[in-house]
């Protein structure tokens, strides 16, 4: 309701004695936007770095930092499935990761 200035869309009460926090939409709003401002560039300077992108020009990058999202995975939490189908392409911020072929030709 803050974000975009909508009905609120519950009645909250207190159900015992409480101190509350109040923040002004617009802060509210100044703080969201300098979250995302402060992501999209960190995205932009990493997908700078890595060599597959080194022929897309600045707003390239820039289209492709805007749609990027940030997945965390746990220690040996499978990131993609041998044989899975997926159309997602998984770029590693940070962590490492290792790829393990099963079968004839893997391990």
């Amino acid at each position: 309701a803050l974000l975009y200035n909508a009905p609120r869309s519950a009645t909250i009460t207190a159900s015992q004695e409480a101190e509350v926090w109040c923040l002004e939409r617009r802060a509210f709003r100044e703080l969201v936007i300098r979250a995302s401002e402060q992501k999209f560039k960190e995205y932009s300077e990493f997908l700078k770095q890595c060599d597959v992108f080194q022929e897309l020009d600045v707003e390239q990058i820039a289209t492709l930092a805007e749609v990027v999202d940030e997945e965390d995975f746990n220690s040996e939490e499978a990131i993609i499935q041998q044989g899975g189908r997926d159309s997602n392409m998984f770029i590693i911020l940070k962590g490492q990761a290792m790829a393990c072929i099963s079968g004839e030709k893997g391990e």
